[in-house]
């Protein structure tokens, strides 16, 4: 494959008297003019005029800074260098701008001023008359234009680009304007030209015409000057391209200015250069809390902005204020959380009813909006009213849910699609139209398919299942639905469309006889087969084709490439024959075992004929489990495939940016070629599990984003949205630019096992932007490994040094660290000054040993105690202490654990203190169990009784030796008794008078029905106390404080009897 040259340019305008510090007053409307432009190239929608109000179609886009304007028409530039300067009779446009995207002079300019403008234009000789203009990496912000010549409602959303191309504007060259280059001055334009095999870097030859002279340096530089200003070009680095973007090796290329034309000298350079990538990772975040999050689907913008959905059940970490749910709604959400491109989180919203919710499948449409393809068990809080199926009908089982959410992140419409049995939804995706193709599997026998469709009939077990729906932003219609499937199992899991809106799915399937058409494999093999197939648009198949052994297949994405020539299909797969075709990378399947002794799953990339044929495929597996996840392709010959996998091999290649396995399970990206090739690989994870489940592209800016889910602590990047592990597993968001500048390598390393007492040490690249490395361990020996095993014969103190390298860049960075290797074993060990059981409150001084340079870190099991940093520590509570002493430089060991127990300490209550009657007797109780009681009144019993107005207090102990004790104040007051109560017994009220808390007390020895109510002076009821059944003895309190103060009757009703006293309440 041969490479491609490229070169950048950077235009420097220097104006004679920037815009910027312009500052114009007017009387009595003081104001600073401030004309800094727009950052992009702005469309021309019909807003630009010239001088004479005349419309200009031949403008095409228009870059504009303080003190210069570049138009850009099909094939020329003109440059204008503007200035303003104080003219003290007024305002002159005899010499104006082109008026442009200007206003009318009196709204842009005070009076006082005037506009000076020079204008270059650029004539490319020889090029090509009608080049191709491509506008790329559209900005976020668009510009709306309401002045005088444009229509009463103005001329509103006009865009602004990063980058314009000129494609073939000489033969195989193309020139590549871009408005914000990140190491380029405000007031800078750069440019690249691309030259193509084939292409002729002489043929390149531009001139100014408008310039007042031109000099070119000895240091390379070229300026074209002007009356009102300079142009600068230099070129800051040129290069060999690979077909990817990459660069391969700097060329020299330098200006040439003869007779006013402008051309390039350059040395010659080799087109035979191998294919070359290097992706680098640029951020990574965590979404989740304390519980369990999963991130299982994921999409992109046209503004860079990207969105994952899935399913949790933590309570933080997810939503953001103002969002559709701010909170869980059941067992289980749907997530769903946009970013910006930087990481930082632009919202957070819970999605579902009161079951279980979960998120599969994202899309965003032309409008930014998203599209949710989703599953659930709720029969609430999910649809809208008028939905296509607003009611569940689920049953025991799922409903399929589709969604169309704002790009603000608020539902607009939400459907249910299902019968009354079990559906999961898997994947979706947009036609040409706008229409949504949603894809999954289906246990029902209604509800799911349309009249007149491929199949309209349920077949058994699962079917395949496939639905259209329209676009409508009021409420998505669906516009059929087809099974696919037989008398096994058939699982859809990923949807996507060719340029003519063919549809394609994948899945896996268990059922004969369900193959159509002249395709590869038109037989069932065994167990789990892969499954390909071809839709039309109007849901009539027009080929089903098998693939697969003899053991378990399983398809997981499918990608039509960008011009619609053929469709690429990953999954996994177990089998170890009928999978890989002759002549793959990868033909055998890797014989290993898990530890139930079944066989491990290897990826499978495939690539197919529209028509069904397969061309190529090949395994891509270890030692462990590899399961191939997503699929997405740039242009033709950029496969990226995504998963997880749990080898330690044959996943990365040299120059990744992870090239070494975490541990458990990492996610990993790969990039083939067209022709089954891998180009590239790279693990992502850290000693924890993570998963990936799928992957999108950013196609104006080069990144790719893995989701899924991981349990390591320490895979975030600083300044994104979640840094920091929220707990359990967290849904997990990486960022990895593909074609981005190569950057130099920054090395760095750590170390394992124990040099200190074996001599022995693991040594763990981190090195990043590398693809050599050169070790000296400081003893004489060296290597050219990653991350070598090295053990050293001597003791004493080694300088290691790391040299990494960067093939790319041709840069390299070192690294060095001191290893100490001492010849006897440091000890730890905790001597506690007391017993380790003791009761709370106490303490236990713990002693470690000591010796000359240790230092301390002391722990509470895998808890380190912050501060705790001496050779003794004070424990006050239960738990296992350990302390580690590091006796040298990298060299540390810890103790065995001390186990402290903290006692409790006896709990007494007396409760809230009291009132008694004067003839009352109160007993109090200190509860049985203990081995000693201590009264303030001497007594040493369990209980005392006590009569008269006092504090009391107790103190107990246990047989652990551990005391405790309570207090209560005790009142006594004289209680008035309510006569007239024939069966022998006695109640009374007290206090009374009384601020509206008093308490009856009851004798009754025939327990009859007790009721109690207050009545006003006119025997009006205002509270009902009590109505208790065979009451016999009783005392409560009752509280009428909300009562106001006056006179009232407190009515008894014992038995038949019913017995009347006054109360008086005072405030």
């Amino acid at each position: 494959m041969k490479p491609i040259f490229a070169f950048l340019g950077l235009l420097l305008i220097i104006v004679s008297q920037p815009i910027h510090k312009i500052k114009a007053q007017s009387p009595g409307n003081p104001q600073a003019i401030q004309l800094t432009g727009p950052l992009g190239f702005i469309e021309n929608k019909g807003q630009f005029y010239d001088e004479n109000k005349n419309p200009r179609p031949d403008l095409l886009y228009l870059f504009h800074r303080d003190g210069i304007k570049v138009q850009l028409t099909k094939n020329r530039l003109s440059f204008e260098l503007y200035t303003l300067k104080e003219d003290k009779n007024g305002f002159d446009e005899s010499r104006g701008p082109s008026y442009l995207d200007k206003r009318d002079a009196e709204d842009r300019l005070s009076s006082g001023f005037q506009y000076v403008s020079s204008r270059l234009d650029v004539e490319f000789i020889s090029a090509n008359p009608s080049p191709e203009i491509v506008a790329e990496e559209m900005m976020p912000d668009y510009l709306n234009y309401y002045l005088a010549h444009t229509p009463p409602e103005g001329i509103t959303y006009v865009k602004q680009y990063n980058k314009i191309t000129y494609k073939n504007l000489y033969d195989n060259i193309d020139l590549v304007l871009i408005a914000t280059p990140d190491q380029n001055p405000n007031n800078s334009l750069a440019y690249d030209f691309i030259v193509h095999p084939g292409g002729k870097i002489d043929d390149i030859k531009y001139r100014y015409h408008g310039s007042n002279g031109q000099m070119l340096s000895d240091k390379g530089i070229l300026e074209t000057s002007t009356q009102e200003g300079k142009i600068v070009e230099m070129i800051p680095e040129s290069y060999l391209q690979n077909a990817l973007g990459g660069k391969l090796e700097p060329v020299n290329v330098s200006f040439k200015l003869k007779d006013n034309v402008i051309s390039f000298n350059t040395e010659a350079y080799d087109q035979k250069q191998s294919l070359v990538i290097d992706p680098f990772l640029v951020w990574a975040t965590y979404c989740g809390g304390d519980s369990s999050e999963e991130g299982r689907g994921l999409t992109t913008d046209s503004l860079g902005n990207v969105a994952i959905i899935g399913r949790g059940n933590s309570s933080e970490n997810v939503a953001t204020a103002g969002a559709y749910q701010t909170s869980l709604a059941g067992d289980v959400d749907v997530i769903v959380v946009k970013y910006d491109s930087a990481g930082g989180k632009i919202w957070g919203t819970y999605y579902g009813g009161t079951k279980g919710d979960h998120g599969r499948g994202l899309i965003a449409d032309h409008l930014n909006n998203f599209y949710l393809g989703c599953h659930t068990d709720s029969p609430d809080g999910c649809t809208t009213p008028g939905a296509y199926q607003e009611n569940f009908a689920g049953g025991i089982g799922d409903d399929g849910l589709l969604a169309y959410f704002s790009s603000d992140g608020l539902r607009i419409w939400a459907t249910y699609y299902g019968g009354p049995d079990d559906e999961t939804i898997r994947r979706l995706t947009l036609n040409h139209a706008g229409d949504v193709l949603m894809v999954g599997y289906t246990f029902s026998t209604t509800g799911i398919s349309t009249p007149g469709v491929y199949q309209p009939v349920y077949a058994g077990d699962a079917d395949l299942c496939l639905s259209k729906w329209t676009p409508d932003e009021t409420g998505g219609a669906l516009i059929w639905g087809t099974y696919l499937g037989g008398v096994g199992e058939d699982h859809g899991r990923s949807v996507d469309v060719d340029k003519d809106d063919n549809i394609y799915v994948n899945g896996s399937t268990s059922s004969p006889g369900i193959a159509v058409g002249d395709v590869s494999r038109p037989t069932y093999t065994d167990k789990q087969d892969y499954l390909l197939g071809k839709f039309t648009t109007d849901g009539q198949i027009e080929w089903v084709s098998y693939w697969g052994g003899n053991i378990e297949d399983r398809g997981r994405g499918v990608y039509v490439d960008s011009s619609s020539t053929h469709v690429y299909f990953i999954g996994y797969s177990a089998s170890a024959t009928g999978v890989s075709t002759p002549g793959a990378y990868q033909e055998n399947w890797v014989e290993t075992y898990d530890n139930a002794g079944e066989p491990t799953h290897d990826m499978v990339l495939m690539k197919w004929t529209l028509g069904g044929q397969i061309i190529w495929s090949s395994y891509l597996g270890g030692q462990g489990d590899d399961r191939g996840r997503s699929i997405t392709i740039i242009g033709d010959n950029e496969i990226y495939v995504s998963g997880s996998t749990e080898s330690f091999d044959t996943i990365s290649t040299p120059d990744a940016f992870q090239p070494v396995w975490g541990g458990k399970g990492d996610m990993f990206l790969q990039i083939w070629d067209s022709n089954g090739n891998r180009v590239y690989g790279t693990y992502f994870g850290s000693t924890e599990d993570e998963d990936n489940l799928a992957l999108a592209v950013d196609d104006a800016h080069n990144n790719i984003y893995l989701v899924g889910t991981s349990r390591s602590t320490d895979l975030g990047t600083p300044g994104t949205a979640q840094p920091f592990f929220g707990g359990f597993d967290d849904a997990f968001l990486v960022k990895i630019q593909v074609h981005g500048p190569a950057l130099p390598p920054v090395a760095g390393f750590n170390y394992t096992n124990d040099p200190c007492i074996t001599g022995q040490v693991q040594f763990t690249n981190n090195s990043i932007f590398s693809d050599s490395y050169s070790w000296n361990f400081g003893d004489g020996d060296t290597s050219n490994l990653a991350s070598p095993l090295h053990t050293y014969s001597a003791v004493g103190d080694y300088t290691v040094t790391l040299i990494a390298s960067s093939d790319s860049t041709g840069t390299s960075d070192t690294i060095s660290m001191v290893i100490t290797v001492m010849d006897t074993e440091a000890i730890a060990i905790i001597t506690p000054a007391g017993p380790l059981t003791f009761c709370e409150g106490g303490s236990v001084v713990l002693n470690a040993n000591t010796g000359v340079g240790y230092t301390y870190k002391w722990k509470n099991g895998s808890f380190v105690i912050p501060g705790a940093t001496n050779s003794s520590y004070t424990a006050t509570f239960s738990g296992n202490y350990k302390v580690e002493i590091t006796f040298a430089p990298g060299c540390a060991v810890s103790s065995e654990k001390a186990e402290v127990t903290v006692l409790p300490n006896p709990i007494i209550n007396f409760g809230a203190d009291t009132t008694i009657c004067d003839t009352a007797i109160l007993t109090l109780d200190a509860g049985s169990g203990y081995t000693s009681y201590s009264w303030s009144t001497l007594e040493t019993t369990q209980t005392i009784n006590v009569s008269s107005a006092n504090d009391y207090w107790v103190q107990v102990q246990d047989v652990n030796g551990c005391s405790g004790g309570d207090s209560i104040h005790v009142e006594v007051t004289t209680c008035s008794g309510i006569a007239g109560i024939s069966n022998g017994g006695s109640i009374n009220l007290y206090p009374n008078p009384t601020d509206g808390n008093f308490v009856l007390s009851l004798l009754n020895p025939k327990a009859e029905r007790l009721r109690v109510q207050l009545e006003n002076v006119l025997g009006q009821m205002v509270m009902d106390v009590y109505d208790l059944e065979g009451v016999s003895e009783f005392t409560g309190e009752i509280n009428a404080t909300s009562l106001p103060a006056g006179v009232y009757n407190v009515k008894v009703l014992l038995g038949s009897e019913t017995i009347t006293t006054k109360l008086v309440i005072t405030k």
